[in-house]
């Protein structure tokens, strides 16, 4: 769903909507709750449309209380999935920014290499140990372990388990696939876009927009 439509089922009760209590949300109390929404004319009749297209499920022209709990689940699963997704493309987007003395670790050492005592876990003092050996300078080494130690430990524990040590090798290409900055911006702004703005550039192709066009 979208634009008015989903506002609606994400701020609305059932209650709310079902005006004279009967059970069963009619379609003039859709038109009332829209306007109540400050949503009228053409628009309401639309998202009137694509609510019982979506909620009414046994197509009798009302929505029942069953009915409106199954949507309002999928609307709050779908709002928790794009969040989710957005957290996902703003965390890869800042783990783009390790430092190249950082990026070279990742690429050219494997877990077995770093983690020297066997224990499963990378320490601050084996990173060190592997920058030194990397003929990395003093300071670089520094940088280098404190910006791995904070952008590739995950859970925070102040180690660095396999998992994220692959993971943080995918984020700088080392293994497995990884998208660069510039595309993963765009796809997050991709995600700004209104609901409204989604539809049209979804529904609607360049020659159907251009009407000017000779």
């Amino acid at each position: 769903m979208h634009g008015a439509a989903k506002k609606l089922m994400e701020k609305k009760d059932f209650k709310d909507l079902d005006a004279d209590g009967d059970g069963v949300v009619s379609q003039n109390e859709i038109t009332t709750a829209l306007a109540d929404m400050k949503v009228d004319g053409q628009e309401a009749e639309q998202a009137k449309r694509e609510i019982l297209q979506h909620v009414d499920k046994d197509g009798d022209g009302v929505i029942s209380q069953e009915e409106f709990r199954s949507a309002r689940a999928d609307v709050a699963d779908v709002k928790q999935a794009q969040a989710a997704e957005k957290k996902v493309l703003v965390r890869s987007i800042l783990s783009g920014t390790y430092s190249d003395v950082s990026k070279r670790l990742l690429q050219e050492k494997s877990f077995q290499e770093l983690d020297k005592d066997g224990d499963g876990r990378v320490t601050e003092q084996e990173v060190s140990v592997a920058l030194a050996s990397m003929s990395v300078n003093r300071q670089e080494a520094t940088q280098a372990t404190a910006e791995l130690m904070q952008q590739a430990d995950k859970d925070g524990d102040g180690t660095i388990s396999q998992e994220e040590l692959l993971q943080a090798k995918a984020e700088v290409g080392g293994v497995g696939t990884f998208r660069e900055p510039k595309s993963l911006t765009r796809s997050l702004l991709a995600l700004t876009y209104s609901d409204i703005a989604k539809r049209l550039l979804q529904e609607k192709s360049f020659k159907e927009l251009d009407k000017d066009r000779v």
